[in-house]
């Protein structure tokens, strides 16, 4: 195996792993979720509700980066197309969403700055 072919297969690698640990994130939080519920107002609960929010946030953070990684560097087969296509799926919608009730282009690019950075800058 050259070296280039053991590259591509690496970077395919990684892309799977954190596809899958992404996917295993966002399972948990729906499992939180559903199995805890949010009407319920006592402190144990909105601890629950901060780690489903976060279960939530950092796999489509974790997507914008996978979708650009999947693009730009990993070699392309129908898999990885497959997976590209349905991790910037909720990414079309919340842009789309942006469009219909934002007053700028700024704002959706700030909220895009905050997605890529894991929401750092709003701390």
């Amino acid at each position: 195996m050259s070296k280039k072919e053991k590259k591509e297969m690496d970077s395919r690698k990684i892309f799977y792993i954190f596809t899958a640990i992404s996917l295993l994130i966002f399972a948990v939080g729906v499992i939180i979720t559903a199995v805890n519920g949010r009407l319920d107002g006592s402190v144990f609960n909105k601890r629950l509700d901060f780690l489903a929010d976060m279960t939530f946030f950092i796999p489509f953070c974790l997507w914008s980066w996978l979708v650009l990684f999947g693009l730009l560097f990993v070699k392309k087969n129908f898999l990885v197309v497959t997976i590209c296509i349905l991790l910037a799926i909720p990414h079309i919608i919340f842009i789309a969403v942006m469009v219909g009730y934002s007053n700028s282009m700024m704002e959706i690019l700030k909220r895009y700055v905050m997605i890529f950075s894991f929401g750092s800058l709003m701390l």
